[in-house]
C-alpha cells in the first residue's frame, strides 16, 4: 500500500492474536533503516504473549513462526514501534517508545531464544493471569460493547498486559 510518496507493507504476524499484523515501511533508499510499527507482536523487552484466547500450544507455534521470520528479515536499523511498553526503561528520553531492531536483539531475552522448545517453555513459565478487563477489551474491539472516550484510553493505554513476562 502507498503512503504518501513510501511503500508500506502488512505483513501478518499472529501469534498474540490470529490475526496480527505488523506494518512495514522501508527506509528512503529501501535498504537501510525503516520502520515497523509491531502493534502487540514484539516488545522492547518482550513479544505478544499467546495465551489470552486459550490457544497457548497453536499460537506459540505461530508466534515462534512469526519471530524467526522476523530476526532473519529486519534489518538491524530498522525502528521498531510497539504498540505499548510495560516499564520506563523500555521509553526513549523523549517518551516515545521506539528502539533499533538491532538494539532490541541484544536485549530482549524473548528473542535471543533459538530453539523453539526453549521457546515454548519460557512463554508457559512466563504468562501472568490474564487481565482483568480483558473480556470487556475484547468485547469493546469486536463491537460487542461500547467504550466511553475516557474509558477506551485507559482500556488501550493502560498498563501492557500483553506480553509474556
Amino acid at each position: 500500500m502507498e503512503l504518501g510518496r513510501g511503500l508500506v507493507t502488512a505483513r501478518h504476524t499472529p501469534g498474540h492474536t490470529e490475526g496480527s499484523v505488523t506494518l512495514v515501511a522501508p527506509g528512503v533508499d529501501g535498504e537501510t533503516g525503516g520502520v515497523a510499527f509491531s502493534g502487540d507482536f514484539i516488545f522492547i523487552d518482550s513479544v505478544g504473549r499467546p495465551d489470552l484466547a486459550g490457544k497457548t500450544q497453536q499460537w506459540c507455534g505461530d508466534l515462534w513462526r512469526s519471530l524467526q521470520w522476523a530476526k532473519t528479515s529486519w534489518p538491524d536499523d530498522l525502528v521498531v514501534c510497539p504498540g505499548h511498553y510495560a516499564s520506563e526503561g523500555e521509553r526513549n528520553s523523549d517518551r516515545s517508545v521506539a528502539r533499533a531492531f538491532g538494539s532490541i536483539m541484544q536485549k530482549n531475552g524473548s528473542l535471543l531464544i533459538d530453539d523453539e522448545v526453549t521457546f515454548r517453555e519460557w512463554v508457559e513459565s512466563s504468562v501472568s493471569i490474564p487481565p482483568p478487563a480483558y473480556r470487556r477489551i475484547k468485547a469493546v474491539n469486536a463491537g460487542l460493547l461500547s467504550a466511553s472516550p475516557s474509558e477506551a484510553d485507559v482500556l488501550e493505554a493502560g498498563r501492557n498486559e500483553c506480553a509474556v513476562g
